[in-house]
């Protein structure tokens, strides 16, 4: 399998691990936002109001991780993939925190410290999943 289908399956593989963890932690109450949430709020300049704004958002949130996967697969080479995924994961975390913070987005500015952790571990299990399928499906020979 080449890089860019490897990347694309990575990338979709590494949210459903993401939505299987955030999903919980928000209808648990310890997270407030999910990603789809961000998504939305930049997307349409509030949170979605209807299933086909929710439906969308999901579709952009699944887009957006696919291409991130895409863009990791590309420059990320062979050693320390793992390692380099985590961290890629909660480099992008850190990111989307920054724009919020950086353009004044009143709808995800008070983030508590639940919704943090979860979004951060979820930035991690991304990293780790789509670096783990990425390997497996470029590097590993079978």
């Amino acid at each position: 399998m080449d890089k860019l289908q490897a990347g694309v399956t990575a990338g979709i593989a590494g949210y459903i691990i993401t939505f299987m963890f955030n999903i919980p932690m928000h209808y648990l109450g310890i997270s407030k936002l999910r990603y789809m949430d961000f998504v939305s709020v930049l997307t349409y300049g509030h949170f979605a109001k209807n299933a086909l704004e929710s439906s969308f958002a999901l579709f952009i949130t699944v887009v957006w991780f696919v291409f991130l996967a895409l863009i990791f697969s590309r420059f990320a080479g062979q050693s320390h993939l793992i390692f380099k995924g985590v961290s890629f994961g909660a480099g992008v975390w850190v990111a989307s925190y920054w724009i919020t913070l950086l353009f004044h987005i009143p709808e995800v500015k008070d983030i508590d410290v639940g919704t943090s952790f979860s979004n951060l571990a979820g930035g991690f299990l991304y990293g780790l999943t789509m670096s783990y399928v990425l390997k497996r499906l470029v590097y590993q020979k079978s």
